[in-house]
């Protein structure tokens, strides 16, 4: 997971996360067909959630909106 902030176009000054995955199958081990987080998702996502707190706390959003990017 990584923390990122833009700082230019839409969204600059907006913060982001990032969860890199090792690969597209490790990814999909999280996932539900319909793209829901299954139980091993719920759990790590769990594990992540006192950092998520903390973003709350600088004024982060729930906003969620996901995309999947390939790194080349």
């Amino acid at each position: 997971m990584f923390i990122l902030r833009s700082v230019r176009g839409e969204n600059t000054n907006k913060l982001g996360i990032l969860y890199q995955f090792e690969s597209e199958e490790y990814r999909d081990k999280h996932f539900n067909e319909d793209d829901t987080l299954n139980d091993l998702g719920r759990s790590k996502m769990e594990k992540l959630q006192p950092i998520r707190d903390e973003l709350k706390k600088l004024g982060a959003s729930e906003r969620i909106e996901f995309d999947d990017w390939l790194v080349l």
